[in-house]
C-alpha cells in the first residue's frame, strides 16, 4: 500500500517535494557566499524541478563540484544551475554550472598564499658575478676589453686547515 495520506492518495502538498536520499534532483538559483580559501559555500535554491522555492533554501557547494576552468569559486550573487541531492546533513551539490549549462564564472578573488621564502644571497666569493656578467643585460656588451689573468685582482681564498 502506497504511504501518505489514508487511502493510499500520494499526492503531496504545494511547494513540498518527497526526496529521497540518493535521488537527484535539478535545481537553479544564486551564490549565498563562498569562502575561496575553504573551497565551498551555499548557493540559494530558488527554482526546483521548474518549480519557484519560497522561501530559498540552502544547498551546500564544494568547489570540487564547480564546473569551470582554472582556479574553481564563485561569486557572490552568481546565478547558477545545478543538481543536487539531501545528505544526511541537508542539500548537496552534485553539479554546479553558470546559466544554460555554461562554466561559472566564478570570483575575482584569489586565496593569499604563503609569500614565497626569500632568495638566498651567495655568500662571500662563491657564485659572484663576473665583471661581464654584471652589467644591466638591456645595455649592450662592449667585448673590446678582453682580461688576462695579470690584469684581474687575486680573489682572496680561504686555506683549509687540516683536521687532526
Amino acid at each position: 500500500m502506497a504511504e501518505g495520506r489514508p487511502g493510499g492518495d500520494t499526492a503531496k502538498c504545494p511547494g513540498q517535494e518527497e526526496r529521497s536520499p540518493g535521488q537527484v534532483l535539478a535545481g537553479s538559483g544564486y551564490c549565498k557566499w563562498f569562502n575561496v580559501r575553504m573551497g565551498f559555500g551555499f548557493i540559494s535554491m530558488t527554482h526546483s524541478e521548474g518549480r519557484s522555492v519560497e522561501p530559498p533554501l540552502d544547498v551546500f557547494v564544494h568547489q570540487s563540484k564547480l564546473v569551470m576552468e582554472g582556479f574553481r569559486s564563485l561569486r557572490e550573487g552568481e546565478h547558477v544551475e545545478f543538481t543536487f541531492k539531501r545528505s544526511s546533513k541537508g542539500l548537496e551539490s552534485l553539479r554546479v554550472t553558470g546559466p544554460g549549462g555554461g562554466p561559472c564564472s566564478g570570483s575575482e578573488r584569489r586565496p593569499k598564499g604563503k609569500a614565497p621564502p626569500p632568495k638566498r644571497k651567495p655568500k662571500g666569493d662563491r657564485g659572484a658575478a663576473s665583471p661581464s656578467s654584471s652589467q644591466d643585460p638591456r645595455l649592450p656588451r662592449d667585448d673590446t676589453h678582453s682580461s688576462s689573468p695579470e690584469d684581474t685582482p687575486p680573489t682572496s681564498q680561504r686555506r683549509r686547515t687540516p683536521r687532526d
